[in-house]
């Protein structure tokens, strides 16, 4: 028994000689990788900025607490390769790239057509829309001048495409829903993974990207239509580590969070009790459109 546990002891050491090995390596991979006006950029973002503020880059909330702890112990950071040890390279090459506006890693353009942070921030009205092949669901938020911003709207409304419906009919349906849309300066759709539907899902696939791309055409038809992107599912995922091995979670908890909590965040009471008295799946609706902003 106490030669297990010396053993054990010993693949401690290993571990931590290695780990500590590897960390004075990239000691400098970020000071490298940067030019001195990125670096500088970088750090005045990290170090000037409190959680809703850096919650606008690519970095979840967990990390975000984590990278503020640290903050709090240690005081402003001066270098950036400072998180490697609470992050990782990984994470760092997305957060400090969407604080520089480039692709993030792994990712490809999260965004299409690609606009960058100050882009999309310039936008007052912002509506983000889900068409599922049953319902349809989409919130709205509005910018205010404090950098904080209001939920205008909460909506889920079910319908039914029968299948093997005519085009025309779907065309109908589609063009009734946009009436209920509110006006927006800016409209952000979720992009799905690339797929082949299975044989007995082929239809309802179908059905739901015919039906999604009628409602924005019919939106894009308005005398003021809005900017339209779409975001890739992948990025809102590990924005808010909603991953578990390959398969996306439910985020719920995430928004019900927010909606309790959030400083920055003004809701009127009808609509918070609106969300959080809602049954589990119109809530899983409302959320996926909530974690797009």
């Amino acid at each position: 028994m106490l030669s297990n546990f010396s053993q054990f002891v010993r693949q401690i050491t290993k571990f931590r000689e290695i780990r500590l090995f590897r960390l004075q390596n990239l000691r400098y991979f970020f000071e490298e990788k940067y030019n001195t006006e990125e670096f500088e950029k970088i750090l005045k973002i990290i170090n000037e900025n409190d959680k809703d503020g850096l919650k606008r880059y690519i970095i979840s909330y967990k990390r975000v607490g984590e990278l503020l702890r640290l903050k709090t112990e240690k005081g402003s950071f001066s270098h950036l390769d400072d998180l490697i040890p609470i992050m990782g390279v990984k994470v760092l090459e997305k957060f400090y790239g969407s604080m520089l506006d480039k692709k993030s890693l792994g990712l490809g353009n999260p965004i299409v057509p690609s606009l960058s942070i100050d882009q999309i921030s310039s936008f007052e009205r912002v509506l983000s829309l889900n068409v599922s092949g049953n319902c349809l669901s989409w919130s709205l938020i509005r910018r205010l001048k404090d950098d904080s911003v209001k939920l205008e709207a909460l909506y889920y409304k079910p319908f039914a495409i029968l299948q093997k419906s005519h085009f025309l009919v779907v065309l109908s349906q589609m063009t009734d829903l946009a009436q209920e849309l509110p006006t927006c300066d800016l409209c952000v759709c979720e992009e799905f993974p690339s797929q082949v539907p299975s044989t007995n899902m082929f239809s309802y696939f179908l059905q739901t990207t015919q039906a999604r791309s009628m409602l924005l055409a019919v939106l894009a038809s308005r005398p003021a239509p809005p900017k339209m992107i779409s975001i890739k599912t992948v990025a809102i995922a590990k924005t808010f580590n909603t991953y578990v091995g390959s398969e996306k979670v439910s985020g719920q908890h995430i928004v019900d969070t927010m909606f309790e909590t959030s400083d920055n965040l003004e809701i009127e009471t009808k609509l918070r009790y609106y969300y959080l008295d809602s049954e589990s799946e119109v809530k899983e609706h409302l959320s996926n459109t909530f974690l797009r902003y």
